[in-house]
């Protein structure tokens, strides 16, 4: 089966995704996550990618970005694999690749999805038991998100700074957010076009990414069709 054709679109946040070949830890400690800000952070600004929020598990990386032309993101993963991989083997005595294959990515609709797909980064770092509170996320954006720390590689998005006329009650309002944290199934969604490269938003966006990009990008509904009778 042919795979979809990764969709990137300009001026629109998209979700990305990369995992350790065959599960393998693509972050053995904290100077390979420090390494890979740094990286990440240094090949994003020349390309003008926007960064918004990031979770370093020790097995996979998850992104959410806003590339400002189509080849960006790709250039942008394709430089940090190369800088992240070449210091990864060398330090740790190993050859040969870390990633599994290319990265997964797909398109997010501004507004409440985009928030959305935030709360599901930030909230990866806690879920996974890598952190005991949402105040303590280690190598996450939750805590620049909160206004614990201030991170130079984020670039908090529109809908973000919609949340509140002042830092504090934008941080205050996403707080409360992340503290009535929904149930996993509310991120299935997410997680689904995120796997299969489909546009993650309302009907109506959607339909306006299929028509830009000339792509099927509905994801369909788990389980068998519905069979019709004549």
């Amino acid at each position: 089966m042919a795979r979809q054709a990764r969709v990137s679109v300009p001026h629109l946040p998209h979700l990305l995704s990369q995992s350790g070949h065959n599960g393998a830890v693509v972050f053995i400690d904290d100077e390979d996550r420090q390494r890979y800000l740094h990286a990440l952070l240094e090949v994003s600004r020349p390309l003008k990618v926007a960064i918004h929020g990031y979770c370093l598990r020790p097995e996979r990386i998850d992104l959410l970005a806003t590339p400002p032309e189509p080849q960006a993101l790709s250039l942008m993963m394709q430089a940090l694999g190369r800088r992240y991989v070449g210091y990864f083997n060398q330090r740790h005595g190993r050859s040969g690749t870390l990633w599994e294959g290319r990265f997964r990515s797909c398109v997010v609709e501004p507004g409440e999805p985009l928030l959305h797909a935030m709360r599901w980064l930030d909230l990866a770092a806690w879920h996974t038991g890598l952190a005991p509170d949402l105040l303590d996320p280690p190598w996450s954006s939750t805590a620049h998100h909160l206004g614990a720390h201030r991170d130079a590689l984020i670039t908090d998005p529109p809908a973000f700074w919609a949340l509140g006329n002042t830092p504090f009650e934008r941080e205050l309002s996403y707080r409360r957010q992340l503290e009535q944290e929904p149930p996993p199934e509310e991120f299935d969604a997410l997680v689904r076009c995120l796997r299969s490269g489909h546009a993650f938003g309302s009907a109506a966006f959607i339909e306006r990414m299929q028509k830009v990009t000339g792509l099927s990008l509905q994801a369909r509904r788990r389980g068998r069709p519905v069979r019709t009778d004549a």
